[in-house]
């Protein structure tokens, strides 16, 4: 599994890190743009003009990120759809080695763009400005209850949101390559995704909600619903970790069963049921 993540690493980087190079030279107008107003001073037509190009450097880092999402999806449609597949399938590959290579990969770079936008953004923000950014934010950090706790516990948790995205996406478009009564759902597995989704917020946000038990990662142990709400806890973010450092415990085991079950169900039909020649 391993070497065939390695190969698609590779075979991903060059669109990838043209993505990520792409975004932070947006990101370097924009800067720039900034420093450049807030020692100016004032707004003329020449600094019009400037504002309208920031919006069009702050699409384009969107447009970076997202085109890079995209692009991943792309990899594993390709994979189903295009004649690529047929080599794919022929490789002594199972299907969960199969899916679990383009999880790890695009886990990867969604990881490596994230930061390296942030850590750019911030290095270059604090050499235009001359402020200790990073220090300041050490110093916050420090004042922070059981911040190790906040910060890996937010890492997890936006891995595991990630995960869940990924494979229901990966699911809708396998699902899609499935025949069931001699029909396939095709181009439409995008609306399967979006109803997918639905579905599962839903039921996860219904889960906090009827079993209000929370683990409060500033203070290490486990509070209910009262202590929720004096905390100011939204009841429907479901599984995800909350401003507070709060995160519910029945919403985290059901997205860690989603996982699990979304991620057996996909390497099953990829195996079983998909049929490339």
């Amino acid at each position: 599994m391993f070497k065939y993540a390695k190969y698609e690493l590779r075979g991903t980087m060059k669109f990838l890190m043209g993505a990520i190079i792409l975004a932070l030279g947006a990101s370097t107008g924009i800067q720039l743009f900034i420093r450049r107003e807030t020692r100016s001073g004032g707004m003329t037509l020449e600094s019009d003009l400037m504002a309208f190009l920031m919006v069009a450097l702050v699409f384009v880092v969107v447009g970076a990120i997202i085109g890079g999402m995209v692009y991943l999806i792309s990899s594993y449609r390709r994979e189903l759809y295009e004649d690529r597949g047929y080599l794919t399938f022929s490789l002594p590959l199972s299907g969960s080695q199969l899916l679990g290579s383009k999880l790890i990969v695009a886990l990867f770079w969604g990881t490596v763009m994230g930061i390296s936008i942030i850590l750019y953004n911030l290095v270059l923000a604090q050499l235009l400005i001359g402020y200790d950014l990073f220090g300041e934010m050490w110093r916050i950090a420090g004042q922070i209850d059981n911040f190790g706790f906040l910060f890996a516990g937010s890492i997890v948790t936006s891995l595991m949101e990630s995960s869940v995205t990924l494979l229901l996406v990966y699911f809708a478009i396998t699902l899609s390559r499935v025949s069931i009564k001699s029909r396939k759902i095709g181009s439409l597995w995008f609306i399967l995704f979006i109803v997918l989704t639905s579905i599962v917020t839903y039921i996860q946000e219904f889960i906090a909600n009827q079993l209000p038990m929370y683990l409060d990662l500033s203070r290490m142990n486990i509070i209910g619903q009262q202590e929720a709400y004096i905390l100011g806890v939204d009841s429907q973010f479901g599984g995800t970790l909350s401003i507070q450092g709060v995160v519910s415990i029945p919403g985290l085991i059901f997205q860690l069963l989603l996982i699990g079950g979304a991620f057996i169900a996909t390497s099953y039909m990829l195996e079983k049921k998909i049929d490339i020649v």
